[in-house]
């Protein structure tokens, strides 16, 4: 079949401009050598040529698959890369909730026990929020377990807004956020490996046109119009 798998959309270059460059590169190349490929096979008098050094018609369309097999791998690794960044957009909105909420449980409850220090420990209060995320979400789901496990604690905060069902509320935010980083690293996994089969098809066909072009050159020399119909 001759028809190449569609190109997605590439998303927006995570890796520089000499990466997005690359990317352009190789897609560039894997439309060219499909096109030579392709006029051979319509064209007698290359086939005719080629074929001695080994390039017959079904040599041709083992190129033209290798040229599709890249081009499916290039669209594999750039719906890899959006679905890698639409987890980022959401692990990042998931974090700012998570945070934006325990700080205003933290500055509620400095000010109601502020004199009481068991509370502002045990409410963990007192220090400064993890910026690791693990240690945040341990952190933040062990304040709202002991406000929900402590009647005295839960009596004062629900007038300020942190009834059961609010505490309940902020953590599921941190369920929200372990989630989505969960759904991040995976994306990102995708993303790596997605890219590393990319180039890896990639370099496979860049090796074939390589032995290709060789060959084309020898069958075809002093023919710079058969050379011409294949870019070279």
């Amino acid at each position: 079949m001759n028809d190449a798998p569609t190109s997605l959309p590439a998303p927006a270059a995570t890796g520089g401009r000499g990466r997005a460059d690359q990317d352009v590169a190789l897609a560039n190349r894997i439309n060219a050598y499909r096109t030579a490929l392709l006029a051979a096979q319509g064209h007698t008098e290359l086939v005719a040529r080629l074929g001695p050094r080994g390039y017959g018609a079904a040599t041709l369309a083992q190129g033209v698959a290798l040229c599709d097999a890249a081009q499916a791998r290039f669209n594999a690794r750039n719906a890899a890369l959006a679905e890698q960044q639409a987890a980022v957009t959401a692990l990042e909105a998931a974090e700012a909730a998570a945070r934006g909420g325990f700080s205003d449980f933290r500055t509620i409850a400095r000010a109601l026990f502020q004199r009481d220090a068991a509370a502002l420990i045990g409410l963990r209060v007192k220090g400064r929020v993890p910026a690791d995320r693990e240690q945040f979400l341990t952190t933040a789901n062990a304040a709202y377990d002991a406000a929900l496990g402590n009647a005295g604690w839960a009596a004062r905060l629900a007038p300020r807004g942190y009834d059961q069902a609010a505490l309940q509320a902020e953590q599921a935010k941190l369920a929200a956020l372990a989630q989505a980083a969960a759904t991040h690293d995976a994306a990102r996994a995708v993303a790596q490996r997605a890219t590393a089969e990319r180039d890896t098809a990639g370099q496979t066909l860049d090796d074939w046109w390589g032995e290709f072009r060789a060959a084309a050159r020898v069958a075809l020399k002093g023919r710079a119009d058969l050379l011409g119909a294949l870019g070279m």
